[in-house]
């Protein structure tokens, strides 16, 4: 038998069983190293999938429902991100670790950072009605640059 799974079947495969892997292992036992990976994979696999609403938009009502559905995936996935690397540098603090000593380390606090800047650019020209930027017709010359 083949599946036809979607992306977003598969997202949510992959983000119940992250979920569920953690509650019956008992996450208040855990270290804060163990919740790195999971909310920063979470964090990813959201940013992805939020991304993909925008494309393609033939016109404004579907280009207004892909930004609702974009916002709705990003912003939960930068917060798992912030809380994910939040909860790696909490745990070398603790242990009184050396910070940034790997590639991974370094990459990925690199990316880290460049996604929240990211994401604060797209909204900073979208809401408020980009007067952040002059104004919604001066804010949507710099979206497409997010």
């Amino acid at each position: 038998m083949i599946c036809h799974c979607t992306d977003t079947d598969t997202a949510q495969l992959i983000f119940l069983t992250t979920l569920i892997l953690i509650t019956v292992n008992n996450p208040l036992a855990l270290s804060w190293f163990s919740f790195h990976a999971p909310f920063n994979t979470l964090a990813l696999l959201l940013l992805v999938l939020a991304v993909g609403q925008l494309q393609p938009t033939a016109n404004p009502r579907t280009k207004a429902a892909g930004l609702a559905r974009h916002w709705i995936g990003a912003a939960p996935a930068l917060l798992l991100l912030v809380l994910g690397t939040t909860a790696m540098l909490t745990n070398k603090a603790i242990h009184d670790a050396p910070h940034f000593t790997t590639w991974h380390g370094t990459m990925g606090i690199i990316v880290a950072v460049l996604l929240i800047v990211q994401g604060l650019f797209g909204a900073s020209t979208v809401f408020f009605d980009g007067k952040l930027w002059g104004g919604a017709a001066k804010a949507k010359v710099w979206w497409k640059y997010h």
